[in-house]
């Protein structure tokens, strides 16, 4: 996979009077780590994933992924934006059939998925979830058929927002384990949104730490 980075020049995003992101200026290029941006609740993050996923325009500013001149075009077809939200779940399908409509919808194939659930629900402890029905879940259950669906897309950058809430410290861990392996041996690239303290303990991390407004408090490792 080609190396891409995302850059992010003058952005800003209010509502009503309240500003989000104020004149944020920065380059994601991953540097072969996956990428974490925290800060706390209202602090902007999420308004920013949703920017570079394309769902929402910025008031002001640009953002550039590599050299692509139509970035909302790539980001639309080759971006899986993971919500924080139940959002987008069919309560009257089981667990696999939402992962396989979830994951259709940025074109991946049901043999794809398929392929790749066992191993993925096995290291998250949650086949059990396959077969059930979506209205029987538990918060944390939904959860993970939203994670699962994110890691079954072919979707050339993830971006996650809020994926680890709600999922104990076995899982959390597999969870990280999953994306490494998938940043090794399918070169995705991955922006994670949380105030999850756990990631902390984390090496390799990118870090982007929010500040009130969107503005950056620190960055590195």
């Amino acid at each position: 996979m080609v190396d891409i980075s995302v850059n992010i020049h003058n952005l800003k995003k209010k509502y009503g009077d309240k500003i989000i992101i104020n004149n944020l200026s920065i380059m994601i290029n991953f540097n072969s780590k996956l990428t974490l941006v925290m800060g706390a609740n209202g602090s902007g993050k999420s308004t920013l994933a949703k920017m570079i996923a394309g769902i929402i325009l910025p008031d002001e500013g640009t953002l550039q992924l590599s050299n692509q001149l139509d970035f909302s075009k790539w980001t639309k077809r080759n971006t899986y934006y993971l919500s924080n939200t139940e959002r987008g779940m069919f309560y009257k399908l089981n667990g696999r059939q939402n992962i396989e409509y979830l994951t259709s919808l940025k074109g991946t194939s049901k043999k794809h998925v398929l392929e790749k659930l066992p191993e993925y629900c096995q290291k998250l402890n949650c086949t059990d979830i396959l077969e059930m029905p979506a209205e029987k879940l538990s918060t944390g259950q939904k959860k993970k058929v939203f994670i699962l669906s994110a890691l079954c897309s072919n979707c050339k950058l993830l971006l996650l927002d809020e994926p680890t809430n709600g999922l104990d410290e076995e899982s959390f861990y597999s969870f990280i384990e999953i994306l490494e392996s998938l940043r090794l041996e399918n070169g995705k690239k991955i922006i994670l949104i949380s105030h999850d303290k756990r990631f902390m303990d984390i090496p390799h991390i990118e870090r982007i730490i929010f500040e009130k407004n969107g503005e950056i408090y620190w960055e590195g490792c």
